[in-house]
C-alpha cells in the first residue's frame, strides 16, 4: 500500500521538513516517513535520500533506477533542447547545452552505485543550474528527487516541506473537501473510499474511480499533495471534478459542495441473532480504542459471533494494527517484525491488550 490521503479529515500533527515516504512492493509490512530538512544544496540533499532509501530500504536498491529519474526529473524543468537524457548501446547518455556553448556529451555506464550514482547526478544538477540559472532552485531539487524516488518504486513518493506538511495535516480552519480517501493509481488520484456522509458519497463516486480532473484542470501525474491542494478550498465552496469509470464510455463532471466530513474509521452495526459486525477502514491513531468501545457496545446487545470487515482498509499506524489484534490475541503474542539490513533496524511488536476476546468466534473479511 504506497501513501493514501484523506482530503478533508485531520491525519496528524503538522511537521516541517522534506519526507521520503518508502513503501516497498516486496515483503513490506508498513511504510516508513523520514524527515529530511530543507536546509542545504541540492547536492546534500540528494545525498540525504541516497542514504535514507539505502538504510532503510529492505532490498538492496537500484541506484541506476534513482540515478535515472533524478535526471529525468531534471530534464522536464529545463528548456527544451538543453539538457536530453537518451540509452546508447548499455550506456545512458547526457546531451546538454549550456547558453552560447556547443553541445556537449556525457556517457554513464548502465548499472552504477551508490557513490558514482550520486557523483554524477550532483554533476548533472550543477550543469542544470548553469542551463538555467533562472529557474527556482527549489523547484528544481523537488523535481529531481520526485522523479528519482519515483523511479526506483513507484509506490514511494519524496515531498517538499510544504507538500508533507499538507499531507500529515488536516484542513485550516474554515476550510473543507469532497469527503473521499485516495491514492494515486495510474498517474491520477483514484478513490479508495468515498466517507460516508460526504458530499463524494452522496453524488454516486465509487471506489476506483479516477479524478481526471479537478475545476477544469488535469491531474494526470499529480503528485497526492497536489491533487488534496486542489480538492480542499473553503467550505461550502463549489468544486468540479470529472470522474472516469470503467465501463463509462466518458468521463462525467460532478459539481459539489466542499464540507468537513468528520472521519469514522471504526462502525459497527449488530444483525441479530449474537452475530455482530465491526468495520474497520483505517488504523488511524485511536483503531485500538475504536474498536474496543465497538466490541463493548456489540457484547452488551448479546454478542456471540463477530465479523470483523477489513475490505478496503487502507492502512496507516502500524501500532495500531497491533492494538487490534491484541484484541484476539493473549499479551505478548508477536504480532509483527519489521527489519531494515542496517544494525538496529530490526523492531518485534508484540500485543499489550489485557481484554482479549480469544473465545469469541471471529470471521475475517478481507481483500481491496
Amino acid at each position: 500500500m504506497g501513501p493514501l490521503r484523506l482530503d478533508n479529515t485531520t491525519a496528524g500533527k503538522r511537521e516541517r521538513g522534506t519526507s521520503i515516504h518508502i513503501s516497498q512492493n516486496k515483503c513490506v509490512l508498513f511504510a516508513l516517513g523520514i524527515i529530511l530538512w530543507l536546509s542545504g544544496c541540492a547536492p546534500t540533499l540528494t545525498s540525504q535520500v541516497f542514504s535514507v532509501v539505502e538504510s532503510h530500504y529492505v532490498e538492496q536498491p537500484d541506484f541506476s533506477k534513482l540515478r535515472l529519474g533524478a535526471l529525468v526529473g531534471l530534464s522536464k524543468h529545463l528548456p527544451p533542447g538543453m539538457f536530453n537524457i537518451r540509452e546508447a548501446n548499455t550506456e545512458l547518455v547526457l546531451d546538454y547545452r549550456a547558453p552560447g556553448a556547443a553541445l556537449s556529451s556525457k556517457k554513464f555506464s548502465a548499472s552504477v552505485g551508490r557513490g558514482d550514482g550520486l557523483q554524477e547526478v550532483e554533476f548533472a544538477y550543477r550543469i542544470a543550474r548553469e542551463i538555467a540559472p533562472s529557474v527556482d532552485e527549489k523547484q528544481l531539487q523537488t523535481a529531481m528527487l520526485k522523479s528519482a524516488v519515483e523511479h526506483l518504486d513507484s509506490r514511494s513518493e519524496f515531498l517538499d516541506a510544504e507538500s508533507y506538511s499538507a499531507f500529515v495535516s488536516g484542513p485550516p480552519a474554515g476550510t473543507g473537501g469532497i469527503g473521499v480517501e485516495f491514492a494515486i493509481r495510474s498517474n491520477y488520484p483514484t478513490v479508495v473510499r468515498s466517507i460516508e456522509g460526504g458530499p463524494a458519497e452522496r453524488a454516486g463516486i465509487l471506489p476506483d474511480d479516477q479524478i481526471v480532473t479537478i475545476d477544469g484542470k488535469s491531474t494526470a501525474n499529480s503528485s497526492l499533495a497536489e491533487a488534496l491542494k486542489l480538492l480542499r478550498g473553503p467550505l461550502r465552496s463549489e468544486i468540479k471534478v470529472s470522474i472516469r469509470r470503467k465501463g463509462w464510455a466518458e468521463d462525467k463532471t460532478f459539481t459539489l459542495m466542499r464540507a468537513v466530513v468528520p472521519l469514522r474509521a471504526v462502525r459497527n452495526r449488530f444483525l441479530g441473532d449474537g452475530i455482530g459486525v465491526v468495520t474497520l477502514s483505517q488504523f488511524t491513531q485511536r483503531a485500538g480504542q475504536d474498536i474496543e468501545a465497538a466490541l463493548q457496545r456489540l457484547e452488551a446487545e448479546g454478542m456471540r459471533d463477530l465479523i470483523l470487515d477489513l475490505r478496503g482498509n487502507s492502512g496507516g499506524v502500524l501500532d495500531q494494527a497491533v492494538a487490534v489484534a491484541g484484541k484476539f490475541f493473549d499479551a505478548g503474542t508477536l504480532i509483527c517484525r519489521t527489519s531494515g539490513r542496517g544494525p538496529g533496524q530490526t523492531q518485534d511488536l508484540y500485543t499489550r491488550d489485557e481484554n482479549v476476546r480469544k473465545r469469541l468466534p471471529l470471521f475475517v473479511l478481507a481483500g481491496c
